[in-house]
């Protein structure tokens, strides 16, 4: 019994390493090693929808006890995709995208769940022209960001307080320029992140077929010619009385009730 108890242990003391290196965005302890160990014993016994429903709120209660991991959220999409609901799925992963960029297999479950609910799939959203100039902006993770532009700042104080002690004045100058350079086009590129994730919410459709208005109530007429089907991706633009007013890109504003919709 006790060789089984350290096993266990250590188990879960390799559960903690793992997941610190694959996409977590909080402090971790044994606590929520088990339960994320709980979860995915539960995952891999699950045969109905029902039981994958109950996985993915096992998940769902990780996240609420402070642990937001990319890896939590990538299992959660998983889960919700084999319980049948893409809507709900398509809005983990997204959100396991700002930690697990790079993640192929991410990548893939995204967007073969894009083309299942609509006929264009689109895995890099709003980028638009800056995208191009900020080119690594969906390559590194937020987190990625954030402590490179951290490790550029400190950088750029040393250069600029220990330099001159240690280098000659012209080739320290250029030394802080180019560092300093490197640290705002950093700078902005945490900025838009954190622009588009803490400060924007976004949403998804999780039913199969919902009619957005033009006014907070269903005695409102149509917005669209056609009805917003499950996985369409929104940006909340107003909460009232149970109703969201969304932007649809290609599509403009309209309202539709937020119990037809999950938000992140």
């Amino acid at each position: 019994m006790r060789n089984s108890s350290v096993r266990y242990q250590c188990r879960l003391l390799s559960l903690l390493v793992s997941l610190s290196a694959i996409g977590c965005g909080s402090h971790i302890d044994l606590d929520i090693a088990q339960q994320f160990q709980e979860a995915e014993t539960a995952f891999s016994k699950a045969k109905s929808e029902d039981e994958f429903v109950r996985v993915a709120g096992q998940y769902q209660q990780l996240m609420a006890n402070g642990f937001v991991s990319g890896v939590v959220l990538y299992n959660q999409g998983n889960a919700w995709m084999r319980a049948g609901e893409a809507g709900r799925a398509i809005a983990a992963w997204r959100q396991s995208q700002r930690y697990r960029p790079r993640d192929p297999y991410l990548t893939a479950n995204l967007q073969s769940a894009l083309t299942s609910c609509r006929s264009e799939a689109s895995v890099n959203p709003e980028v638009g022209v800056a995208g191009y100039v900020f080119f690594w902006q969906n390559w590194l993770s937020y987190p990625e960001k954030f402590m490179l532009t951290t490790m550029l700042l400190v950088s750029v104080c040393a250069a600029g307080v220990l330099g001159p002690l240690l280098f000659q004045h012209r080739l320290v100058r250029r030394l802080t320029l180019m560092i300093g350079v490197m640290f705002v086009v950093a700078a902005v590129s945490s900025t838009w992140d954190w622009q588009r994730y803490d400060q924007t919410l976004r949403g998804v459709v999780v039913e199969g077929e919902i009619e957005a208005r033009k006014g907070n109530s269903e005695s409102y007429e149509a917005a669209f010619t056609e009805p917003l089907r499950e996985g369409s991706e929104f940006v909340v633009l107003e909460e009232r009385a149970n109703w969201l007013n969304i932007r649809i890109s290609g599509l403009g504003a309209a309202w539709i009730p937020s119990r037809v919709a999950v938000t992140y």
